[in-house]
């Protein structure tokens, strides 16, 4: 193989390596400008975050007296400070201790990490949040929707009590745009 063949599959390997790590990021709800740390342009186009002021929710909260607004967005800015910081250890105000929220943005961190990847974060503009189920008082799931570059997303959030009364998220799942499509027609 000549070296410009070799050249040509690394370069190949690079595009790729990057649009996986895009790609895990934005699966988890970062919105990112990912670059190599050689590089000076960045290799994806920038998120942009509204400048306007999140909108109040106007969910009723079915817990008496506990304010999941406010603590989805408190969690969000702990852990984007995290992955900003490329701080591990700050994922633990954030996520339960053996979550699958915990262990899921532990790997992507550790990929930033260790492909030396610079990122650049836009917090999505929380539009409401909605308890839709309490297992218990130390258990809720709730539905939350927010909006980034104009385009809104719905999530399914798990959040767990901590033995301190703090919250951490133990799971974040995407509700597909078909399952919002059936809850509207509803």
């Amino acid at each position: 193989m000549t070296r410009l063949h070799t050249l040509q599959r690394k370069a190949r390997f690079e595009r790729w390596k990057y649009a996986i790590a895009t790609l895990l990021l934005s699966l988890a709800g970062i919105g990112v400008t990912l670059s190599n740390s050689q590089d000076s342009m960045p290799l994806v186009t920038p998120l942009i975050e509204d400048s306007a002021s999140p909108v109040q929710s106007t969910a009723i909260a079915e817990t008496p007296g506990i304010d999941f607004f406010a603590i989805i967005v408190e969690l969000d800015e702990i852990r984007n400070e995290a992955f900003r910081s490329r701080n591990l250890d700050a994922l633990l105000k954030v996520s339960a201790p053996n979550s699958p929220q915990l262990f899921q943005d532990q790997k992507i961190l550790k990929q930033i990490i260790n492909e030396d990847l610079s990122v650049t974060f836009a917090l999505p503009t929380l539009i409401s949040v909605k308890q839709v189920f309490n297992a218990s008082s130390d258990e809720v799931q709730l539905e939350v929707l927010d909006q980034k570059e104009n385009i809104q997303r719905a999530w399914m959030v798990k959040l767990i009590r901590q033995s301190d009364g703090s919250w951490r998220y133990f799971e974040v799942t995407s509700i597909p745009l078909s399952a919002q499509i059936q809850d509207l027609d509803e």
